[in-house]
């Protein structure tokens, strides 16, 4: 949890504890032992509060810890990790709610995994996000994974309006200086397209990223903001979002 919201439940446990011993004591007042029977009752009710929230807390864990353990036999059963760095990735991260702090970690690291090929659509806004430092260490990676291993690194870029086209095509510009293939997309050009009409209602974002059509990264936003990550490795999810990528992909207009 996040100091604040630790912060935050040790002031509830606190304050549930003092509050019942206080009513216990209002309650109690004209007996001989009110005082004593107020603070144990206030102590007992801060102690439960506890070991409730703990037990949710570990039972959370264990819940998120089963699913990745499942996940990870599956990987290895079927021969699916390339690289066995991706091990340590999803331990490191899990598989859902990774967090905007984890974000930059884990696209770099998956970044480095490429073999052959990175699919991407972005929705996040383009000034945002390529005004991070850790951008630059993402596209060094792609840039040397053309260059050294021949990868094809696709991006399309999703913008609101023409404005915000010509605000960023600077950013756009550079990343295809640099051999990646980078094409544009306003947003509603994209409920135009036939072929993606009745793929979108069922899509959770628009914001995500394929790995050598093994791994899929998807980005879940509110307002453009990142919210949470979530990754996953089943063949037909990935498959789905690749396909969808190819739709926009071709419907989008090349940078040079």
């Amino acid at each position: 949890m996040k100091p604040i919201t630790e912060l935050t439940t040790k002031g509830i446990e606190l304050v549930s504890g003092i509050l019942v011993g206080f009513l216990t004591w209002f309650v109690t007042k004209d007996e001989p032992l009110s005082a004593l029977l107020s603070g144990i009752t206030g102590l007992l009710t801060s102690i439960v509060l506890i070991l409730l929230i703990e037990f949710y807390r570990l039972s959370k864990e264990l819940f998120e810890t089963k699913d990745i353990y499942l996940v990870m036999v599956d990987l290895l059963k079927y021969d699916k990790i390339a690289d066995r760095n991706e091990i340590d990735i999803v331990l490191k991260y899990g598989l859902k709610n990774i967090s905007e702090d984890n974000m930059a970690k884990i696209w770099i690291d998956f970044s480095w995994t490429i073999q052959q090929n990175y699919e991407t659509i972005i929705f996040l806004k383009p000034d945002k996000i390529y005004s991070q430092n850790w951008t630059e260490t993402a596209i060094d990676i792609q840039k040397a994974k053309v260059r050294s291993m021949n990868a094809s690194i696709k991006k399309v870029f999703v913008v609101e309006d023409e404005e915000e086209l010509t605000k960023n095509i600077q950013i756009f510009k550079k990343q295809s200086d640099l051999g990646l293939d980078i094409r544009v997309i306003l947003l509603r050009a994209i409920n135009e397209i036939f072929s993606v009409k009745s793929k979108l209602k069922k899509f959770e974002t628009i914001d995500f990223m394929v790995f050598d059509k093994r791994v899929l990264l998807k980005w879940n936003l509110s307002e453009r903001k990142f919210v949470s990550g979530e990754l996953s490795f089943d063949d037909k999810e990935i498959e789905e979002y690749h396909d969808f990528f190819i739709d926009i992909f071709q419907n989008a207009k090349e940078v040079k």
